[in-house]
Protein backbone atom coordinates (compact mmCIF):
# COMPACT_ATOMS: atom_id res chain seq x y z
CA UNK A 1 0.00 0.00 0.00
CA UNK A 2 1.48 3.44 -1.29
CA UNK A 3 2.09 6.26 1.79
CA UNK A 4 -0.38 8.54 -0.11
CA UNK A 5 -2.91 6.00 0.54
CA UNK A 6 -1.95 5.03 4.05
CA UNK A 7 -1.89 8.85 4.59
CA UNK A 8 -5.50 9.74 3.26
CA UNK A 9 -6.93 6.64 4.90
CA UNK A 10 -5.48 7.42 8.51
CA UNK A 11 -6.92 11.39 8.00
CA UNK A 12 -10.64 9.77 7.09
CA UNK A 13 -10.35 7.61 10.00
CA UNK A 14 -9.64 10.37 12.13
CA UNK A 15 -12.01 12.17 10.58
CA UNK A 16 -14.90 9.01 11.77
CA UNK A 17 -13.49 9.10 14.88
CA UNK A 18 -13.77 12.61 16.09
CA UNK A 19 -16.68 13.43 14.69
CA UNK A 20 -18.63 10.30 15.94
CA UNK A 21 -17.45 11.06 19.15
CA UNK A 22 -18.38 15.00 19.21
CA UNK A 23 -22.06 13.84 18.15
CA UNK A 24 -22.30 11.29 20.77
CA UNK A 25 -21.51 13.96 23.18
CA UNK A 26 -23.54 16.08 21.98
CA UNK A 27 -26.81 14.38 21.31
CA UNK A 28 -26.01 11.32 23.49
CA UNK A 29 -24.62 12.52 26.58
CA UNK A 30 -25.28 10.01 29.16
CA UNK A 31 -25.42 7.45 26.97
CA UNK A 32 -21.72 8.16 25.69
CA UNK A 33 -20.79 8.54 29.60
CA UNK A 34 -22.13 5.27 30.67
CA UNK A 35 -21.00 3.61 27.62
CA UNK A 36 -17.01 4.91 28.42
CA UNK A 37 -17.67 3.96 32.19
CA UNK A 38 -18.06 0.52 30.81
CA UNK A 39 -15.14 0.14 28.69
CA UNK A 40 -12.69 1.96 31.11
CA UNK A 41 -13.87 -0.67 33.93
CA UNK A 42 -13.84 -4.01 31.65
CA UNK A 43 -10.41 -3.09 30.08
CA UNK A 44 -9.57 -2.31 33.60
CA UNK A 45 -10.45 -5.72 34.77
CA UNK A 46 -9.15 -7.62 31.99
CA UNK A 47 -5.48 -6.12 32.15
CA UNK A 48 -5.62 -6.29 35.59
CA UNK A 49 -6.59 -10.31 35.37
CA UNK A 50 -4.03 -10.47 32.61
CA UNK A 51 -0.61 -8.95 35.16
CA UNK A 52 -1.93 -11.34 38.32
CA UNK A 53 -1.43 -14.34 35.80
CA UNK A 54 1.57 -13.22 34.61
CA UNK A 55 2.49 -13.10 38.06
CA UNK A 56 1.67 -16.67 39.07
CA UNK A 57 3.18 -17.89 35.60
CA UNK A 58 6.85 -15.92 35.97
CA UNK A 59 7.07 -14.85 39.70
CA UNK A 60 6.79 -11.39 39.13
CA UNK A 61 5.65 -9.53 42.53
CA UNK A 62 5.37 -6.15 40.17
CA UNK A 63 2.65 -7.67 38.35
CA UNK A 64 1.04 -8.73 40.78
CA UNK A 65 0.84 -5.19 42.40
CA UNK A 66 -0.11 -3.93 39.25
CA UNK A 67 -3.16 -6.53 38.91
CA UNK A 68 -4.72 -5.68 42.16
CA UNK A 69 -4.68 -1.89 41.64
CA UNK A 70 -6.42 -2.49 38.12
CA UNK A 71 -8.64 -4.65 39.39
CA UNK A 72 -9.52 -2.29 42.70
CA UNK A 73 -10.01 1.08 40.06
CA UNK A 74 -12.59 -1.15 37.89
CA UNK A 75 -14.39 -2.03 41.37
CA UNK A 76 -14.59 1.79 42.02
CA UNK A 77 -15.26 2.64 38.69
CA UNK A 78 -18.31 -0.09 38.91
CA UNK A 79 -19.98 0.60 42.36
CA UNK A 80 -18.81 4.68 42.38
CA UNK A 81 -19.24 5.69 39.10
CA UNK A 82 -20.70 9.28 40.26
CA UNK A 83 -17.51 10.20 42.19
CA UNK A 84 -15.31 9.02 39.71
CA UNK A 85 -17.05 11.46 37.25
CA UNK A 86 -16.44 14.12 39.13
CA UNK A 87 -12.85 13.81 38.89
CA UNK A 88 -13.06 15.13 35.21
CA UNK A 89 -14.17 18.46 35.81
CA UNK A 90 -11.83 18.71 38.54
CA UNK A 91 -9.07 17.69 35.69
CA UNK A 92 -10.26 20.07 33.16
CA UNK A 93 -10.93 22.82 35.67
CA UNK A 94 -7.21 22.81 37.07
CA UNK A 95 -5.87 22.84 33.06
CA UNK A 96 -7.92 25.71 32.20
CA UNK A 97 -6.28 27.22 35.61
CA UNK A 98 -2.83 26.10 33.90
CA UNK A 99 -3.66 28.28 30.77
CA UNK A 100 -4.75 31.30 32.78
CA UNK A 101 -1.51 31.19 34.77
CA UNK A 102 0.70 31.31 31.74
CA UNK A 103 -1.25 33.90 29.97
CA UNK A 104 -1.81 36.15 33.25
CA UNK A 105 1.85 35.57 33.38
CA UNK A 106 3.14 36.12 29.62
CA UNK A 107 0.97 39.29 29.81
CA UNK A 108 3.45 40.37 32.92
CA UNK A 109 6.80 39.67 31.04
CA UNK A 110 4.91 41.47 28.03
CA UNK A 111 4.68 44.79 30.31
CA UNK A 112 8.69 44.34 30.87
CA UNK A 113 9.12 44.04 27.28
CA UNK A 114 7.40 46.99 26.50
CA UNK A 115 5.38 46.08 24.01
CA UNK A 116 1.96 47.36 23.16
CA UNK A 117 -1.50 46.17 22.71
CA UNK A 118 -1.20 43.23 25.20
CA UNK A 119 -4.74 43.37 27.13
CA UNK A 120 -6.35 40.57 25.03
CA UNK A 121 -3.54 38.37 26.51
CA UNK A 122 -4.86 39.67 30.29
CA UNK A 123 -8.44 39.59 29.65
CA UNK A 124 -8.21 36.06 28.32
CA UNK A 125 -5.94 35.03 31.25
CA UNK A 126 -8.67 36.34 33.64
CA UNK A 127 -11.68 34.48 31.94
CA UNK A 128 -9.89 30.92 31.55
CA UNK A 129 -9.69 32.00 35.02
CA UNK A 130 -13.38 32.46 35.70
CA UNK A 131 -13.97 29.27 33.75
CA UNK A 132 -11.45 27.33 35.60
CA UNK A 133 -12.72 27.81 38.99
CA UNK A 134 -16.43 27.21 37.71
CA UNK A 135 -15.68 23.39 36.81
CA UNK A 136 -13.50 23.10 40.52
CA UNK A 137 -15.98 24.63 42.95
CA UNK A 138 -18.68 22.63 41.16
CA UNK A 139 -17.29 19.86 39.29
CA UNK A 140 -20.43 17.65 40.00
CA UNK A 141 -23.07 19.72 38.30
CA UNK A 142 -20.67 20.75 35.34
CA UNK A 143 -20.50 17.29 34.09
CA UNK A 144 -22.83 17.75 31.28
CA UNK A 145 -21.45 21.17 30.29
CA UNK A 146 -18.12 19.34 30.19
CA UNK A 147 -19.65 16.57 27.82
CA UNK A 148 -20.94 19.44 25.85
CA UNK A 149 -17.58 21.08 25.63
CA UNK A 150 -15.86 17.84 24.77
CA UNK A 151 -18.17 17.41 21.73
CA UNK A 152 -17.73 20.64 20.18
CA UNK A 153 -13.66 20.28 20.43
CA UNK A 154 -14.03 16.99 19.06
CA UNK A 155 -16.04 18.53 15.98
CA UNK A 156 -13.55 20.64 15.59
CA UNK A 157 -10.57 18.33 15.63
CA UNK A 158 -12.86 16.28 13.13
CA UNK A 159 -13.02 19.71 10.49
CA UNK A 160 -9.06 20.15 11.24
CA UNK A 161 -8.43 16.31 9.81
CA UNK A 162 -10.84 17.15 6.69
CA UNK A 163 -9.05 20.44 6.22
CA UNK A 164 -5.81 18.52 5.71
CA UNK A 165 -7.44 16.04 3.53
CA UNK A 166 -8.59 18.17 1.08
CA UNK A 167 -5.28 20.05 1.51
CA UNK A 168 -3.46 16.74 0.38
CA UNK A 169 -6.07 16.23 -2.12
CA UNK A 170 -6.09 19.86 -3.69
CA UNK A 171 -2.51 21.14 -3.17
CA UNK A 172 -2.81 24.14 -5.83
CA UNK A 173 -6.46 25.56 -4.37
CA UNK A 174 -5.43 29.00 -2.47
CA UNK A 175 -7.59 28.90 0.18
CA UNK A 176 -5.54 25.48 1.35
CA UNK A 177 -2.33 27.95 1.44
CA UNK A 178 -3.81 30.10 4.09
CA UNK A 179 -2.87 30.29 7.67
CA UNK A 180 -5.63 28.29 10.04
CA UNK A 181 -6.28 27.36 13.89
CA UNK A 182 -5.57 24.09 14.39
CA UNK A 183 -7.03 21.76 16.64
CA UNK A 184 -5.41 18.79 18.16
CA UNK A 185 -5.38 17.08 21.45
CA UNK A 186 -4.31 19.05 24.53
CA UNK A 187 -0.70 19.68 25.30
CA UNK A 188 -0.59 17.41 28.09
CA UNK A 189 -0.89 14.86 25.28
CA UNK A 190 1.66 16.10 22.57
CA UNK A 191 4.66 17.38 24.99
CA UNK A 192 5.37 13.32 25.71
CA UNK A 193 5.23 12.43 21.65
CA UNK A 194 9.05 12.80 21.07
CA UNK A 195 9.81 10.86 24.30
CA UNK A 196 7.55 7.99 23.19
CA UNK A 197 9.20 7.38 20.03
CA UNK A 198 12.40 7.96 21.30
CA UNK A 199 11.76 4.86 23.74
CA UNK A 200 10.17 2.71 20.86
CA UNK A 201 13.50 3.64 18.98
CA UNK A 202 15.98 3.05 21.83
CA UNK A 203 14.12 -0.63 22.34
CA UNK A 204 15.24 -1.30 18.91
CA UNK A 205 18.72 -0.21 19.29
CA UNK A 206 18.71 -2.48 22.20
CA UNK A 207 18.01 -5.22 20.01
CA UNK A 208 20.81 -4.04 17.03
CA UNK A 209 18.41 -2.80 15.09
CA UNK A 210 20.08 0.22 13.46
CA UNK A 211 18.05 3.08 13.45
CA UNK A 212 20.16 5.66 11.69
CA UNK A 213 17.97 7.29 8.91
CA UNK A 214 14.47 7.39 7.33
CA UNK A 215 14.19 8.53 4.63
CA UNK A 216 10.73 6.87 3.31
CA UNK A 217 9.65 9.89 0.50
CA UNK A 218 11.54 9.88 -2.83
CA UNK A 219 13.15 12.88 -3.12
CA UNK A 220 14.04 14.97 -6.04
CA UNK A 221 13.71 18.28 -5.01
CA UNK A 222 16.47 19.59 -2.42
CA UNK A 223 16.48 20.20 1.05
CA UNK A 224 16.45 24.23 2.01
CA UNK A 225 15.03 24.42 5.50
CA UNK A 226 15.78 21.74 8.50
CA UNK A 227 13.50 21.41 11.46
CA UNK A 228 15.14 19.73 14.61
CA UNK A 229 13.57 18.18 17.61
CA UNK A 230 15.29 17.13 20.30
CA UNK A 231 14.45 14.47 23.23
CA UNK A 232 16.68 12.75 25.64
CA UNK A 233 16.02 9.57 28.17
CA UNK A 234 16.10 11.93 31.31
CA UNK A 235 15.39 15.30 32.91
CA UNK A 236 13.82 18.07 31.62
CA UNK A 237 14.66 16.75 27.98
CA UNK A 238 11.43 14.60 28.06
CA UNK A 239 9.84 17.22 27.21
CA UNK A 240 12.16 18.38 23.82
CA UNK A 241 13.47 20.87 21.93
CA UNK A 242 13.22 22.45 18.51
CA UNK A 243 15.78 24.73 16.72
CA UNK A 244 16.16 25.26 12.75
CA UNK A 245 19.03 25.14 10.38
CA UNK A 246 19.22 27.41 6.68
CA UNK A 247 21.82 27.29 4.65
CA UNK A 248 23.85 25.03 7.32
CA UNK A 249 23.83 27.71 10.17
CA UNK A 250 21.65 26.55 13.15
CA UNK A 251 19.55 28.93 14.80
CA UNK A 252 17.99 27.80 18.55
CA UNK A 253 16.48 29.95 21.36
CA UNK A 254 16.42 29.26 25.28
CA UNK A 255 17.29 29.81 28.29
CA UNK A 256 20.77 30.19 28.98
CA UNK A 257 21.62 33.21 31.16
CA UNK A 258 21.71 31.36 34.66
CA UNK A 259 21.99 34.52 36.28
CA UNK A 260 18.64 35.93 34.79
CA UNK A 261 16.88 32.31 36.26
CA UNK A 262 13.67 33.16 37.84
CA UNK A 263 10.40 30.69 38.95
CA UNK A 264 12.48 27.57 39.13
CA UNK A 265 14.62 28.38 35.78
CA UNK A 266 11.08 28.24 33.82
CA UNK A 267 11.66 32.34 33.51
CA UNK A 268 15.00 34.24 31.85
CA UNK A 269 16.44 36.19 29.48
CA UNK A 270 15.71 34.77 26.19
CA UNK A 271 19.00 34.27 24.21
CA UNK A 272 19.49 33.08 20.17
CA UNK A 273 22.33 31.13 19.05
CA UNK A 274 24.01 30.63 15.71
CA UNK A 275 26.17 27.80 14.72
CA UNK A 276 27.78 27.58 11.45
CA UNK A 277 28.28 23.96 11.38
CA UNK A 278 25.23 21.95 11.41
CA UNK A 279 27.25 18.67 12.01
CA UNK A 280 29.80 19.42 14.49
CA UNK A 281 25.98 20.49 16.35
CA UNK A 282 24.40 17.71 15.90
CA UNK A 283 27.62 15.85 17.25
CA UNK A 284 27.71 18.14 20.32
CA UNK A 285 23.57 17.46 20.82
CA UNK A 286 24.51 13.22 19.99
CA UNK A 287 27.63 12.79 22.22
CA UNK A 288 27.81 15.43 25.01
CA UNK A 289 23.67 16.31 25.60
CA UNK A 290 22.71 12.42 25.00
CA UNK A 291 20.04 13.52 22.65
CA UNK A 292 18.29 11.91 20.08
CA UNK A 293 17.06 14.32 17.13
CA UNK A 294 14.77 13.72 14.71
CA UNK A 295 15.14 16.63 11.59
CA UNK A 296 12.75 16.99 9.55
CA UNK A 297 13.85 18.83 5.66
CA UNK A 298 11.82 20.90 3.49
CA UNK A 299 11.94 21.94 0.36
CA UNK A 300 11.72 26.18 -0.17
CA UNK A 301 10.87 28.21 -3.34
CA UNK A 302 13.59 30.80 -4.03
CA UNK A 303 11.08 33.38 -3.00
CA UNK A 304 10.27 31.21 0.18
CA UNK A 305 14.02 30.64 0.83
CA UNK A 306 14.36 34.80 0.25
CA UNK A 307 11.50 35.18 3.12
CA UNK A 308 13.54 32.88 5.18
CA UNK A 309 16.66 35.11 4.98
CA UNK A 310 14.86 38.22 5.54
CA UNK A 311 13.07 36.61 8.83
CA UNK A 312 16.40 35.89 10.00
CA UNK A 313 18.06 39.35 9.58
CA UNK A 314 15.16 40.98 10.97
CA UNK A 315 15.66 38.57 13.89
CA UNK A 316 19.40 39.47 14.76
CA UNK A 317 18.44 42.96 13.72
CA UNK A 318 16.86 43.49 17.08
CA UNK A 319 19.63 41.43 18.77
CA UNK A 320 23.19 42.44 20.43
CA UNK A 321 26.14 39.72 21.35
CA UNK A 322 26.28 38.34 24.70
CA UNK A 323 29.96 36.72 25.48
CA UNK A 324 30.07 33.57 27.41
CA UNK A 325 32.22 32.55 30.41
CA UNK A 326 34.37 30.89 28.06
CA UNK A 327 34.46 34.14 25.58
CA UNK A 328 35.38 36.70 28.53
CA UNK A 329 38.20 34.71 30.24
CA UNK A 330 39.60 32.98 27.62
CA UNK A 331 40.46 29.63 30.35
CA UNK A 332 40.76 26.35 29.74
CA UNK A 333 37.52 24.45 29.27
CA UNK A 334 37.60 22.01 32.41
CA UNK A 335 37.25 25.13 34.27
CA UNK A 336 33.66 25.96 32.87
CA UNK A 337 31.06 23.92 33.73
CA UNK A 338 27.63 26.23 31.98
CA UNK A 339 26.33 24.26 28.54
CA UNK A 340 27.18 27.60 26.54
CA UNK A 341 30.47 27.89 27.25
CA UNK A 342 30.79 24.05 26.58
CA UNK A 343 28.63 24.60 23.58
CA UNK A 344 31.28 27.47 22.61
CA UNK A 345 34.14 25.12 22.84
CA UNK A 346 32.86 22.53 20.40
CA UNK A 347 31.38 24.74 17.78
CA UNK A 348 32.02 28.10 18.37
CA UNK A 349 28.49 28.87 18.72
CA UNK A 350 27.62 32.68 19.03
CA UNK A 351 25.27 34.05 21.13
CA UNK A 352 22.79 36.90 21.58
CA UNK A 353 20.15 39.11 23.79
CA UNK A 354 17.67 40.91 22.61
CA UNK A 355 17.31 44.32 22.92
CA UNK A 356 13.24 44.64 22.55
CA UNK A 357 10.90 42.21 21.51
CA UNK A 358 8.30 39.14 22.33
CA UNK A 359 11.75 37.30 22.43
CA UNK A 360 13.83 39.17 24.86
CA UNK A 361 12.36 37.47 27.93
CA UNK A 362 11.97 33.80 28.08
CA UNK A 363 9.11 31.74 29.32
CA UNK A 364 8.81 28.50 29.46
CA UNK A 365 4.65 28.13 28.20
CA UNK A 366 4.86 30.76 25.67
CA UNK A 367 7.96 32.22 24.37
CA UNK A 368 9.75 29.44 24.43
CA UNK A 369 12.33 27.72 22.02
CA UNK A 370 9.56 26.75 19.71
CA UNK A 371 8.48 30.21 19.90
CA UNK A 372 11.67 30.51 16.99
CA UNK A 373 10.55 27.69 14.86
CA UNK A 374 7.32 29.29 14.28
CA UNK A 375 8.32 32.72 13.86
CA UNK A 376 11.14 31.73 10.79
CA UNK A 377 8.25 28.80 9.52
CA UNK A 378 5.76 31.88 8.78
CA UNK A 379 7.91 33.04 6.12
CA UNK A 380 7.48 29.90 4.33
CA UNK A 381 3.58 28.95 5.57
CA UNK A 382 3.95 26.44 7.91
CA UNK A 383 3.06 28.09 10.63
CA UNK A 384 0.41 26.84 12.94
CA UNK A 385 -1.51 28.52 15.38
CA UNK A 386 -3.03 26.43 18.12
CA UNK A 387 -6.20 27.40 19.41
CA UNK A 388 -5.24 27.00 23.16
CA UNK A 389 -1.86 29.68 22.60
CA UNK A 390 0.90 26.97 23.94
CA UNK A 391 3.04 25.13 21.47
CA UNK A 392 5.79 22.33 22.35
CA UNK A 393 8.31 20.61 20.72
CA UNK A 394 5.46 17.76 20.93
CA UNK A 395 2.82 19.88 19.07
CA UNK A 396 5.37 20.84 16.62
CA UNK A 397 6.20 16.95 15.89
CA UNK A 398 3.17 15.76 15.62
CA UNK A 399 2.37 18.47 13.00
CA UNK A 400 5.70 17.88 11.19
CA UNK A 401 5.13 13.94 10.93
CA UNK A 402 1.97 14.65 9.66
CA UNK A 403 3.01 16.89 7.01
CA UNK A 404 5.68 14.17 6.34
CA UNK A 405 2.99 11.84 5.67
CA UNK A 406 1.50 13.97 2.78
CA UNK A 407 2.62 13.14 -0.56
CA UNK A 408 1.50 16.84 -1.99
CA UNK A 409 3.71 18.66 1.51
CA UNK A 410 7.10 20.03 1.66
CA UNK A 411 8.31 18.15 4.31
CA UNK A 412 10.36 15.71 1.91
CA UNK A 413 12.85 13.87 4.57
CA UNK A 414 13.13 12.77 8.18
CA UNK A 415 16.53 11.87 8.94
CA UNK A 416 16.90 10.30 13.23
CA UNK A 417 20.00 10.65 14.78
CA UNK A 418 21.69 9.29 17.44
CA UNK A 419 24.67 8.34 19.83
CA UNK A 420 26.10 5.27 17.76
CA UNK A 421 29.28 4.45 18.81
CA UNK A 422 30.09 6.11 22.97
CA UNK A 423 33.50 4.87 22.05
CA UNK A 424 33.60 7.65 19.45
CA UNK A 425 32.11 10.35 21.75
CA UNK A 426 34.43 13.52 21.51
CA UNK A 427 33.37 14.87 25.03
CA UNK A 428 34.58 11.48 26.84
CA UNK A 429 37.41 14.23 28.55
CA UNK A 430 34.98 16.99 29.21
CA UNK A 431 32.77 17.63 32.75
CA UNK A 432 29.83 18.61 32.45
Amino acid sequence: MSEKIISRTSLIVNIAIFAFLGICLLFLPVESIHFFCLILKSLLAFTGAMQILTCILKRNNSSLINGLFMMLFGYFIHYFQEAFLTFFPIIFGLYILLHSVAKIIHFILNRKRSLKDQLITLLWGITDAIFSLSFLLQPKGNIGNLTILLGCYFILMSSTYLYDLLRDIFPKVDIFKKRKIRFSLPVIFLTFIPYTVLTKLNKLLNQNVTVVSIKDKPVSQNVDLEIFIHVKQKGNGRFGHADVCFENKVYSYGNYDRSSFQLFESIGDGILFEISDKEKYLNFCMHHSKKMLFCYGITLTSEQKEKVRNQIKKLKSNTYRWYIKAEKEKHELEEFSDYPSILYDYTKAKFYKFKRSTFKIYFLLTTNCVKLVEYVANAVGMDILNINGMITPGTYYNYLEGEFKRKNSNVITKTVYHEHDVNDNPFSKIKS
